[in-house]
């Protein structure tokens, strides 16, 4: 087999791995107090808990918060009620527990830094989101490169630019790279260009708040509250 060929095949392989990873992991988040929706990705489980991250915008205020995740028979039947974990508005991301019952989720969401390509140099992703009925949309994403975004709270933050304004509701799905690693979440739109925080935010993030385990450098648990 020539070369170029293989390297094609290759290139679709992880192409393909990294669609159904981004749309297997989706998850619906719906704030019912303010009527709001969003995304979330599933990052963790444990028992019969899922680990959701989302945008902190998302949940922000909320004291009854639903998802709806995707199983092997398509999204599950109802919103099912979450806990708020941990919410940090400096970095726009929540962290959501969901209990669940019969078939886990399709796909679990690996959150690794980024090696590859340089902070500077522009490249393809997939962008995740949920539609009102659950199911996962997903769409290829142009990611112009690492930015510091300066906040007028002081709280700065890394985040990946992109070259398109996102769609409503997409605000905490998930930025994966081809092959399936999720490397940002969704944060906002400004100057039609779309956000998402930096996976090395999100990695020091969950560290600092004793979530070390969803980075893969410990075992898993699942604090009581």
């Amino acid at each position: 087999m020539p070369l170029a060929t293989l390297w094609l095949l290759l290139s679709l392989t992880q192409l393909s791995a990294g669609y159904r990873t981004a749309g297997g992991s989706v998850v619906l988040v719906y704030n019912k107090d303010k009527d709001q929706r969003g995304t979330g990705v599933i990052i963790g489980q444990s028992d019969h808990a899922l680990l959701i991250l989302t945008a902190e915008h998302v949940v922000a205020g909320g004291v009854s918060i639903r998802c709806r995740y995707l199983t092997g028979r398509g999204p599950s039947v109802f919103l099912e009620r979450a806990e708020l974990l941990l919410a940090d508005s400096s970095l726009d991301l929540a962290l959501i527990r969901l209990t669940i019952e019969g078939d886990g989720p399709r796909a679990i969401a690996r959150l690794q830094r980024p090696k590859e390509p340089l902070p500077t140099t522009p490249f393809l992703g997939w962008a995740a989101g949920a539609d009102p009925m659950g199911w996962p949309k997903i769409l290829p994403e142009r990611v112009i490169g690492k930015k510091l975004l300066r906040l007028p709270s002081g709280h700065d933050r890394f985040a990946w630019e992109c070259g398109r304004s996102t769609e409503k509701g997409r605000s905490g799905g998930g930025l994966f790279d081809v092959k399936g690693s999720l490397i940002g979440i969704c944060s906002g739109v400004h100057e039609e260009k779309t956000y998402y925080t930096h996976a090395d935010e999100i990695r020091f993030w969950l560290r600092r708040n004793n979530f070390d385990w969803l980075t893969g450098s410990s075992r898993p648990r699942i604090p009581s509250h």
